[in-house]
């Protein structure tokens, strides 16, 4: 499920994935296209909103999250290497993510409040990336 008015693949969203007994419970977007990358590397090292980014990836990782998407070895070309966001500017792709051995409530009801509090603990990540893609 997807929030925004690109097509689903650049918007920020929130997965749900099974397979080999196993749940994945997710926000983000797994890979920036190229108008994306540009507007997220900015935000990235802008005071306010790298700010905000650090905020989000610590209440997600303080939570037992994990953040994914490192993809690149240096800092791109023209980034600043020292950048206290630097780690960020690696990315190509921003999510946070649990996976979990499928539980019970998986087979029932229960279901929607196990994912809605997954989600509702990654969503300082989900509305970070909304707000500085939809600009």
């Amino acid at each position: 499920m997807w929030e925004g008015a690109r097509n689903r693949m650049e918007c920020s969203g929130f997965y749900l994935h099974v397979e080999n007994k196993k749940v994945l419970i997710g926000v983000g977007i797994k890979l920036f296209s190229k108008p994306l990358m540009d507007r997220y590397r900015k935000a990235v090292v802008d005071k306010k909103q790298g700010a905000a980014l650090n905020r989000a990836v610590k209440k997600a990782t303080a939570q037992g999250y994990l953040i994914d998407r490192k993809h690149y070895k240096k800092v791109p070309r023209g980034c600043d290497a020292n950048h206290s966001n630097a780690e960020y500017l690696l990315y190509n792709g921003l999510t946070a993510r649990v996976e979990e051995k499928v539980p019970d409530a998986f087979y029932s009801n229960a279901l929607i409040d196990y994912a809605y509090t997954h989600y509702k603990n990654m969503l300082p990540l989900h509305r970070w990336l909304k707000k500085i893609l939809d600009n």
